[in-house]
Parts: C-alpha cells; sequence; structure tokens
C-alpha cells in the first residue's frame, strides 16, 4: 500500500517573488531612514557638548561610507578627551548620549519601513 502526499509550494514562489521586490527597495529605503536618524544624532551632540571656544562643536561630524554604513565623531584632537575623560578630568560624553537618545526612534523607524516596504508589494 502507497502513501502519497501531493505538496503545493507554489505559494512560497509568490513569497520569494514579493521579497525579491522588497530587497531591490530596502537598501535605499533604510539608507534615508538611517541617514535622518544620523543627522538627528549629529546636531543632539551639537546641542549636548560644553562649549568653551566652539571647537569641539565645530569638529562634530557625520557621514555615509556605504549604503548600510555611516560615520558620526568629532574630529577635536581632544574629543576623545572629553568624551571618555582622563585621570584627571571627568568625561563629559556628548556623542554617546546622542547615540543613546536616537537609536530606539531609529530602530523603531527602520522595521515600521520594512514592514511598509512589505505589505505594498
Amino acid at each position: 500500500m502507497t502513501v502519497e502526499f501531493d505538496l503545493d509550494f507554489t505559494g512560497v514562489e509568490r513569497v520569494m517573488d514579493r521579497i525579491t521586490r522588497v530587497s531591490e527597495d530596502l537598501k535605499p529605503a533604510v539608507h534615508l531612514v538611517m541617514e535622518s536618524n544620523v543627522d538627528k544624532m549629529y546636531r543632539l551632540a551639537r546641542d549636548l557638548v560644553r562649549v568653551r571656544t566652539g571647537f569641539l562643536r565645530q569638529s562634530i561630524y557625520w557621514r555615509p561610507t556605504d549604503l548600510m554604513r555611516f560615520v558620526f565623531g568629532a574630529y577635536a584632537p581632544y574629543a576623545r578627551y572629553v568624551e571618555y575623560g582622563t585621570s584627571r578630568m571627568a568625561a563629559r560624553p556628548f556623542l554617546r548620549p546622542a547615540m543613546s537618545m536616537v537609536w530606539p526612534d531609529m530602530t523603531r523607524e527602520i522595521a515600521l519601513k520594512i514592514r511598509e516596504l512589505m505589505e505594498r508589494s
């Protein structure tokens, strides 16, 4: 006696086609969300940093290095010491708090963008 099952996977093809359409739009869409939020980090860090001469504030920067990668920092020679402190000076962080404040919203926005693209396709 034979036991046989007819397994129909045509639905998987539709899902795969949908994923392919979404993946073409996904990286550029997520890049825009990330870019907007990294700019928020930048502006927030400029508000948080203590100002004496203004050089440290002016040295804060961000730039994309790839579609899914950004650099955010400060190029003032003493920026590291202000951010992390020294044995003689307490830390006065301005970059890490800016990232911490924006990060949850950014990840939520990315998830919403992915969901939106999935529903649209």
